[in-house]
């Protein structure tokens, strides 16, 4: 009875990740890690595959959808998929050899810094421009009118390197890392950015689950492995399938805002879950 709770736990933590990692363009892996780690006690290094894998069957489906809407900038995707790709392999490669109590901690405190700078520029941005009509249209009506707003890409390198390096390392997504470096100093158009992201996950978090898996000596019990992923992977699929629809009828400050509270709600929920576990 205990086990079929904890599946159904599994199932509704996944289909929230997947609503809102896709309206905020990130992956939500931290939740399904705090899970993993410290309510159900799996080894670190695979609890970050299954994250990984969670993120794959969210980002999947939801890109579906954000394909057929039009909001993937092919260029960007490129940009993204391989630097981030890069470092998500080398942060696989570390997550071996970091001591999880200790990097928990630091990465709830970066989430969450991100998260009050995504804030802080969401709210100037929107005071500044409040009477501009482009924060009010959702992504489909400002792509139909020509504003989505693309700019210039050839600054992302670093950040979507370091990005992959803390998806690898961490079992997360690289979502809070670009996709704030996207919206508040590249003034991406939200649902472009997100959008985008949540394809090029796809790339680095299969990329970082074939690592996590493959590390010598490892012990995984496939039997239970695959009663867990049965309702992660159908919680994930129906989350980023709803998630990319709703965030397609949201308006430009109401996605900018959203991403901000969803990262700084990760960020203390790593901090706070982390505290807890030195006690």
């Amino acid at each position: 009875m205990v086990f079929l709770l904890e599946l159904l736990l599994l199932f509704f933590a996944a289909l929230a990740i997947g609503i809102l990692g896709n309206v905020a363009g990130i992956g939500g892996g931290v939740l399904l890690m705090l899970i993993f780690i410290f309510l159900l006690g799996i080894d670190p290094v695979v609890a970050g595959g299954l994250s990984l894998l969670t993120i794959i069957s969210s980002t999947a489906f939801g890109s579906l959808i954000n394909r057929g809407q039009g909001s993937i900038d092919k260029r960007l995707f490129l940009d993204i998929a391989v630097l981030s790709g890069t470092g998500a392999v080398i942060g696989s490669v570390l997550s071996y050899y970091i001591i999880v109590s200790s990097f928990k901690l630091f990465f709830g405190i970066t989430v969450l810094g991100l998260g009050l700078f995504s804030f802080i520029s969401a709210r100037i941005e929107i005071r500044v421009n409040r009477d501009k009509d482009y924060l009010k249209r959702t992504f489909a009506e400002s792509h139909e009118s020509g504003l989505d707003r693309f700019r210039s890409h050839r600054s992302l390198a670093l950040v979507s390197f370091i990005a992959g390096i803390i998806s690898g390392t961490f079992g997360v997504g690289i979502g809070a890392v670009v996709g704030t470096f996207l919206t508040s100093i590249k003034h991406i158009h939200p649902k472009v950015a997100f959008s985008t992201l949540l394809a090029s996950m796809i790339i680095t978090s299969t990329v970082g689950a074939a690592v996590h898996f493959s590390e010598p000596g490892l012990a995984v019990n496939m039997m239970l492995l695959m009663m867990l992923l049965v309702p992660l992977l159908t919680g994930a699929a129906l989350g980023g399938f709803t998630g990319a629809q709703l965030s397609n009828r949201m308006s430009f400050s109401s996605l900018r805002s959203s991403q901000s509270y969803i990262v700084m709600f990760f960020g203390a929920l790593s901090i706070a879950m982390s505290l807890l576990r030195f006690h």
